[in-house]
C-alpha cells in the first residue's frame, strides 16, 4: 500500500488524461479515499492480468514546430494512457529498477533513477585527460538510433528480461500489457500495437 501510495503522489500534474477522462489531479487529491481501491484494482497482479482500458492508448499528434506540416515525420505521436494504467505501471517500472540496479554495470547511467548524462560527460572528460597525461590513444564512438522506442523488438526484450532474472510475476503482468496494447486514433478506430515500447 505504501508503495502505490508514493507512485500516485508522484504524479506530474498538468497532464492529458486517457480514455477515461481521469486527470492525475483528481488520482492526487483523492488519495485518502482512492488508496484503498487502487490498492485493490492493482491486485489483478496476483490474478496475472491487466484489465484492457489500463493498456488503451489514445493517439494524438504534436506538431515539432519544423519542416513541412504536410510531412508526418514532423509530428511526435502521444499515447494518452489511463492514469490508473500509469500508476499500476510505475509500481512495476520502480520494481524493475531495483532488478536493473543489481544487474547494470556501475557505469551505466542511461535509464536509471538519480543518474543522468551529466555524470557519463564527466567521465568521459576524466577519460580524456588520463589518456592524455599517459599519451594514450582514446577512441570514442556515438551512437544515435532514431525512433529507437518505435523498433523495440518485444519478444526480444522480454526474453533479456528472462534472462537477467526478472521475476515470473512481473513478466506475467508486463508481458500481456506489451502484446495486448491497443491505439485509438480521433477517428476511434482501436488498432493493435505490434512493436515499439511506451517512451
Amino acid at each position: 500500500m505504501e508503495e502505490l501510495k508514493k507512485v500516485i503522489e508522484s504524479l506530474s500534474t498538468g497532464k492529458a488524461p486517457g480514455k477515461d477522462g481521469i486527470p492525475p489531479e483528481v488520482i492526487k487529491c483523492g488519495i485518502n479515499v482512492l488508496l484503498e481501491h487502487l490498492h485493490d484494482l492493482c491486485q489483478c497482479w496476483d490474478e496475472g492480468a491487466v484489465p484492457q482500458d489500463m493498456r488503451d492508448a489514445n493517439i494524438v499528434t504534436l506538431y515539432k514546430n519544423k519542416g513541412d506540416r504536410s510531412d508526418c515525420n514532423n509530428y511526435r505521436g502521444i499515447s494518452l494512457l489511463s492514469v490508473v494504467g500509469k500508476v499500476f505501471a510505475r509500481v512495476i517500472l520502480n520494481r524493475l529498477q531495483k532488478l536493473a540496479d543489481r544487474v547494470y554495470p556501475e557505469s551505466q547511467c542511461g535509464f536509471r533513477a538519480g543518474r543522468s548524462t551529466t555524470d557519463m560527460v564527466f567521465s568521459l572528460r576524466q577519460l580524456q585527460e588520463k589518456c592524455r597525461e599517459q599519451h594514450k590513444p582514446l577512441f570514442l564512438a556515438f551512437i544515435d538510433l532514431t525512433k529507437a522506442f518505435d523498433l523495440v523488438n518485444r519478444d526480444g526484450l522480454f526474453k533479456i528480461l528472462v534472462k537477467v532474472g526478472c521475476p515470473p510475476k512481473l513478466l506475467s503482468l508486463r508481458y500481456p500489457q506489451w502484446s495486448k496494447t491497443r491505439l485509438r486514433s480521433r477517428s476511434h478506430t482501436l488498432r493493435h500495437l505490434l512493436r515499439s515500447v511506451a517512451e
